[in-house]
């Protein structure tokens, strides 16, 4: 992948976000105060360059799967309920599934 300069970065950015609408730019202005706001918080010297380097805790794997199969997992968890009588039901009170 080709090393962008700041100036081409910003260009890029502002072509992508005139094609987008409006509420994915404030997506984006989240993300990018988000970002910001973890530059502020890092160690000075530890975000000079602009290289995408993660450490092995940051990195994420993707695995790819058909959307059939994640249609079994609707309603597998469920907001608001109770964690140990629901943790008991998925265990059924003995630490099994």
């Amino acid at each position: 992948m080709k090393t962008l300069t700041s100036q081409e970065v910003k260009q890029a950015l502002g072509e992508i976000l005139d094609q987008l609408p409006p509420s994915q730019r404030h997506q984006v202005l989240d993300f990018a105060r988000f970002l910001h706001q973890q530059a502020l918080a890092s160690p000075p010297g530890s975000g000079d360059t602009d290289e995408l380097a993660l450490s092995s805790e940051q990195a994420v794997q993707l695995r790819l799967v058909s959307a059939d199969s994640l249609v079994g997992l609707t309603g597998l968890v469920s907001l608001g309920g109770d964690a140990i009588t629901d943790t008991e039901a998925l265990y059924h009170g003995d630490g099994c599934p």
